[in-house]
């Protein structure tokens, strides 16, 4: 575990080990540890223009800034469009935005590429309720229940109160 985000939800995150081998010279694995130089800040200390994108769509979406979370998102999707994590994010942004059928769009892109996202099943399953596609969404709600059952009873509630 490498760091834990601040305030709302608990969102732990670790640096992927090419990004610190670099940073690693030779006979540098034995330096004492000690805090970083005052003028160096780890990356998530950063003001968050100078964040990596997950960071960035993190507190986007805790403070519901779907404007800027899509664009964030639609930049990311363009830049890597094998990554299934900013087709979800774009997808959460625009169904903030009550974009609902290009929401399932960019959902249905995430799971594409990535079955197993847990998020996106619950989102795609909410949008398409939205949407009045109950049958659908209870198909996104039997995904889940593999996936994450806490999360396909939260949707289950939602189609029952539908």
């Amino acid at each position: 575990l490498t760091f834990r985000l601040r305030g709302g939800s608990a969102h732990y995150f670790a640096a992927p080990v090419e990004w610190l081998l670099p940073l690693l010279g030779a006979g540098s694995a034995f330096l004492p540890v000690m805090p970083l130089d005052a003028s160096r800040t780890a990356y998530w200390e950063r003001p968050i223009d100078d964040q990596p994108n997950f960071l960035k769509a993190v507190v986007l979406e805790q403070q519901k800034r779907w404007d800027e979370l899509e664009m964030l998102a639609f930049n990311w999707t363009r830049s890597d469009a094998s990554d299934p994590q900013p087709w979800y994010l774009h997808g959460l942004a625009l169904g903030g935005m009550q974009r609902l059928p290009e929401s399932q769009r960019a959902l249905e892109r995430s799971l594409a590429l990535e079955p197993a996202l847990r998020a996106a099943w619950y989102c795609l399953g909410l949008v398409l309720l939205e949407q009045g596609q109950v049958e659908l969404a209870q198909q996104a709600r039997a995904r889940l229940e593999t996936l994450q059952p806490e999360l396909a009873r939260q949707l289950r509630r939602a189609i029952e109160s539908h």
